[in-house]
């Protein structure tokens, strides 16, 4: 299993798309077959661990479905691996 976050575009931004974190709990409630959520960092980022098999993207795409089915919000997702998010952070921070 590897870990990254799911990041959401344009949560809140103007009053628009406002999603809370008790929100994104009740729609990510349920056990996925592909990953699993290990919590929220403010109402627009999503950490999460994947299957080997299951790329990034793929559980970005699963993300924007969901919220989209359950919220009825169109919501852009950008995932990015912890080992990417790690490599950044030790060069730029």
């Amino acid at each position: 299993m590897k870990k990254g976050v799911a990041f959401l575009h344009a949560v809140g931004m103007f009053g628009h798309n406002n999603i809370t974190q008790k929100q994104l709990t009740e729609v990510f409630n349920q056990t996925n077959k592909d990953f699993n959520i290990l919590g929220f960092d403010g109402n627009d980022n999503i950490v999460f661990e994947k299957r080997d098999d299951v790329h990034y993207a793929t559980v970005g795409k699963i993300i924007e479905k969901t919220l989209e089915k359950k919220l009825k919000i169109r919501v852009a997702v950008t995932t990015r691996s912890m080992h990417t998010l790690k490599r950044i952070v030790s060069r730029y921070g």
